[in-house]
């Protein structure tokens, strides 16, 4: 399903033969962060190529500690040399579909074979148990969110569930001192905390401009986190 690390270098070192970057959005935000974080540094470093960590955070409330070594490990690999960054969204919480919170295995084929083995009543059953345990060997984000009180189910396909529904699945893995926590850090570049990167400004997404009023709002004119010459949008200059 994924390249290894031994692959990913490979294609690295072509990649930085023509300028290229690579940026990651690393194989784990939450229980495996740090060895992440390491991976994608072993990868600037042996492929001599700079590199970004997309949205950093550390995801479940087990793994909100793990936010200084992770930002210790990205000043180190700049002391040493390499151009290695991370940007963030500035929010509490994430989305994705609720796919997420299922085991790896039950995806396998698609939706259809996920509704499939749903009706099975043993694969049921399995699964279930699989999506409520704690410390297994896949990244459970609803696990993550801390408890269904704090996942949101945004949207339905199902007409009859749709009058229960907004607009995915949102949960909340984080909290505002962690964001405020890493937004301090001289290392994170709130510029590139805007999604898309280097997008012609035409073609900002609404999401896009909202990190960057949240931005303003809670880190600058509340918060007090950042000063105002360290804004710049990717496009659009100082």
């Amino acid at each position: 399903m994924y390249a290894d690390t031994t692959e990913l270098i490979e294609l690295s070192k072509v990649a930085a033969q023509f300028q290229g970057k690579y940026i990651s959005h690393m194989r784990s935000e939450g229980d495996r962060l740090v060895e992440a974080v390491d991976e994608l540094i072993r990868i600037a470093r042996e492929a001599k190529i700079p590199a970004e960590i997309y949205h950093l955070k550390a995801a479940g409330e087990s793994n909100w500690n793990k936010l200084d070594a992770v930002i210790q490990k990205v000043e180190s690999a700049q002391r040493e040399g390499l151009k290695v960054t991370a940007d963030m969204y500035t929010y509490t919480a994430g989305a994705t579909g609720f796919d997420a919170c299922l085991p790896p295995w039950s995806r396998a084929g698609g939706p259809d074979a996920i509704f499939k083995r749903l009706e099975d009543p043993a694969a049921r059953a399995k699964i279930s148990a699989e999506m409520k345990a704690k410390g297994g060997n896949w990244e459970n984000l609803c696990v993550a969110a801390g408890s269904a009180e704090r996942i949101l189910v945004l949207k339905f396909k199902n007409e009859a569930l749709k009058p229960f529904g907004r607009s995915g699945c949102a949960r909340s893995p984080t909290t505002s001192r962690c964001a405020h926590h890493s937004m301090g850090s001289p290392s994170m570049r709130p510029a590139r905390s805007l999604p898309g990167g280097r997008s012609d400004p035409s073609a900002l997404a609404s999401r896009r401009l909202q990190v960057l009023q949240h931005l303003t709002g809670k880190f600058r004119l509340e918060g007090q986190q950042l000063r105002l010459p360290r804004f710049r949008v990717e496009g659009l200059g100082e």
